[in-house]
């Protein structure tokens, strides 16, 4: 193994679970890869504060790259206790 491969590996971010790429969400909601529908979708859930987004460092043969990830966020409780 090369050396700048070990580096990228030693640099990249861990993804925490629950975080996925909006690809891996369509997947996961049942939509086709590359569907418009979706993302008009997930800009307004984005927009909705139902899901948060984060970007993470991620290996890949040319190098790293900045990826955003998104994870569901719970809906917070209006009322009072």
């Amino acid at each position: 193994m090369k050396l700048a491969d070990r580096l990228r590996t030693v640099m990249a971010d861990k993804v925490p679970a629950g975080w996925m790429t909006r690809h891996e969400l369509a997947r996961q909601e049942g939509y086709p890869h590359g569907d418009g529908s979706f993302f008009y979708l997930l800009r307004n859930a984005l927009r909705a504060n139902l899901v948060e987004t984060r970007t993470f460092r991620v290996a890949t043969t040319s190098g790293l790259r900045l990826v955003n990830h998104y994870r569901y966020t719970p809906p917070k409780n209006s009322r009072a206790s």
